[in-house]
């Protein structure tokens, strides 16, 4: 089964066999469509994690991620106030070559959201930062991503000082029925409302978690009771 997922790793590295999926994002407030989450999809893996972890134990995440971004804007063409989200790694983020290519990224930079996979030890969060301010400055907005699953802490979160930070889809589910995790939304709103920085609830799936996310004060949903992944043929559709 390695020997397979191998042959297909390759085939996908080399063809660039993979594509995207685009889920929206709302804001609660007001149910305007914020933007779209770019999903990376392959037809040799159903777990697109499973992917990534392959990619990392060939050490090449780096070339998987940067041909995800460059495919996912090239083909994202929506209304130009869209936002679209991107998900990078650190490792990503601090690459070297990573700032020559956000200069040529062919879509309006402020736009486009950086999300910072949680996924993965940040080993020297002085060095993301400095690449986070990078980003800014080239006009890009960050976002934390899946926080309260993987390595970032809160004050790793704050320090990094993203616009966005995005709680992982645990919150969501059974939201209504959880007082613990009401009252642990409830402390990071007050937290990072102060830094101007809005939460995201990721995988809302039910209305009654749905509006007791809004009535908590959470900033923007996301979800498949607010939108499926769909290919941006059909989101064309839609909007046609």
């Amino acid at each position: 089964m390695s020997n397979q997922n191998d042959l297909h790793f390759e085939e996908i590295m080399a063809n660039r066999g993979f594509h995207h999926l685009y889920q929206p994002l709302y804001v609660l407030s007001s149910w305007k469509l914020l933007g779209y989450e770019a999903l990376l999809r392959s037809s040799f893996f159903q777990d697109p994690e499973s992917l990534f972890h392959l990619s990392m134990e060939k050490n090449r995440l780096y070339e998987l991620e940067t041909g995800s971004v460059i495919k996912a804007v090239s083909s994202f063409t929506l209304e130009p106030t869209n936002k679209l989200f991107l998900n990078i790694y650190p490792s990503t983020a601090i690459h070297p070559s990573f700032h020559l290519l956000l200069d040529h990224l062919p879509y309006p930079h402020h736009n486009i959201v950086f999300e910072i996979n949680e996924g993965e030890l940040i080993q020297d969060p002085k060095l993301l930062r400095s690449a986070v301010n990078r980003m800014k400055e080239k006009g890009y907005t960050i976002a934390i991503d899946d926080f309260g699953k993987g390595e970032t802490s809160l004050s790793t979160a704050l320090y990094l000082e993203p616009s966005f930070v995005k709680l992982d889809r645990y919150f969501a589910t059974d939201l209504a029925s959880s007082e613990n995790k009401k009252k642990i939304i409830r402390i990071l709103i007050d937290i990072f409302q102060k830094k101007k920085i809005k939460i995201i609830l990721e995988g809302i799936e039910k209305p009654v978690d749905l509006a007791i996310a809004k009535a908590l004060g959470v900033d923007i949903g996301q979800g498949y009771l607010l939108g499926m992944p769909k290919p941006i043929s059909e989101i064309h559709g839609t909007r046609s």
